[in-house]
């Protein structure tokens, strides 16, 4: 066991020096300063991109189907589901009430006519201070 945790440290060596200089023969006097530092970074560690999923479409699927399951209604207790069904008539007035940010908008521009302010960015003719 110990021979081959020795071998293994060896070719780790042989192979991280054989990349050290791959990767040093790169970077010459021609090389931009963000090649240099891409390639210092790299051997520091940073920026490594990190492992991918074997199957992403399918962990998503699963993910999606564990927060239906969670946020379904079906699983709150008794109490809960009722407190939830009295206050829907109430939620819904109140998106109804609701005004679209355009409507508050107008009201806003409209306000700002009355009063005599450009609705449209500031006056670049003023000089501030003087």
């Amino acid at each position: 066991m110990i021979e081959w945790a020795s071998y293994a440290r060896e070719q780790i060596k042989t192979i991280r020096e054989e990349k050290w200089l791959e990767n040093k023969s790169k970077l010459n006097h021609d090389a931009s300063m963000t090649q240099v530092w891409r390639q210092v970074n790299r051997v520091r560690g940073k920026h490594t991109k990190p492992l991918r999923h074997p199957d992403p479409a399918g962990k998503a699927s699963e993910l999606m189907r564990e927060y239906r399951e969670r946020a379904a209604s079906d699983s709150l207790p008794e109490n809960v589901k009722e407190a939830k069904n009295n206050l829907d008539p109430a939620r819904k007035a109140g998106v109804a009430a609701a005004r679209s940010p355009r409507e508050i908008g107008r009201e806003i521009l409209g306000v700002q006519y009355k009063l005599g302010h450009r609705a449209i960015g500031p006056r670049w003719d003023v000089h501030r201070g003087s």
